[in-house]
C-alpha cells in the first residue's frame, strides 16, 4: 500500500526572502509542515520536496509556483502531494531624489521638470508627480511642492517632495 500525504496550505513568498533587488523568492523547506501516514513504516521519514527548500524562484508579483512534497515509505511505495507557492512583491520602488532648487527670484526662473528615473526590482507601474502652489503676498512670492510618486505592479509606492521657493527680492 502507499502512504498517504497531506501537503501544507498554499503559501506566499515575499520578494525579499532572499534579499533585496530582484524578482523572486526563497522557497522554505515545506516538508515539516507535510502529514504522511502508512500502514507498516512509522514514522516515515524518506522525503522530497520539489523544489527544493533555499531554492529561489523567479518570476513577477502575484506568479503561482507549484511545490511536489512525496514521500516513500520502506517497501518502496510512493505518494505526493502538490501545493503553491505565490511570488509576492514586498520591495519599494527606488526613486531618486529631485535636485535641491535654492530660492528663485520670479515664476519665470522655476526649474524645468527633472528627469528622474525610478527603478523596481519587479517593475515600475506608474510614475508621475503633483504639484500643489500655496501662494504668497504677490505674483512672485510662493512656494511650489512637487510630489514624484512611483508605484510597483504590487502597488509599493516610494515618494519624494522637491520644494522650489519663489520670493521677489528686488526692488
Amino acid at each position: 500500500e502507499k502512504p498517504a500525504i497531506t501537503c501544507p496550505a498554499d503559501i506566499t513568498v515575499l520578494t525579499s526572502s532572499n534579499g533585496t533587488g530582484d524578482c523572486a523568492g526563497m522557497v522554505p523547506n515545506l516538508i515539516p509542515g507535510a502529514v504522511a501516514t502508512d500502514n507498516c513504516t512509522s514514522p516515515l521519514t524518506n522525503f522530497v520536496q520539489t523544489p527544493a527548500g533555499g531554492t529561489f524562484l523567479s518570476g513577477v508579483h502575484g506568479q503561482q509556483f507549484d511545490v511536489l512534497i512525496a514521500v516513500t515509505d520502506a517497501s518502496g511505495n510512493s505518494s505526493s502531494c502538490e501545493l503553491e507557492i505565490t511570488l509576492v512583491d514586498d520591495e519599494a520602488p527606488v526613486l531618486p531624489a529631485p535636485p535641491v532648487v535654492a530660492p528663485v527670484s520670479c515664476a519665470q526662473n522655476v526649474p524645468v521638470i527633472p528627469n528622474l528615473t525610478p527603478s523596481d526590482n519587479c517593475g515600475i507601474l506608474d510614475f508621475d508627480y503633483t504639484e500643489v502652489t500655496t501662494q504668497g503676498t504677490c505674483h512672485d512670492n510662493f512656494t511650489l511642492t512637487r510630489t514624484w510618486i512611483a508605484t510597483d505592479f504590487a502597488g509599493n509606492t516610494t515618494s519624494q517632495v522637491q520644494v522650489i521657493t519663489v520670493s521677489d527680492t528686488q526692488a
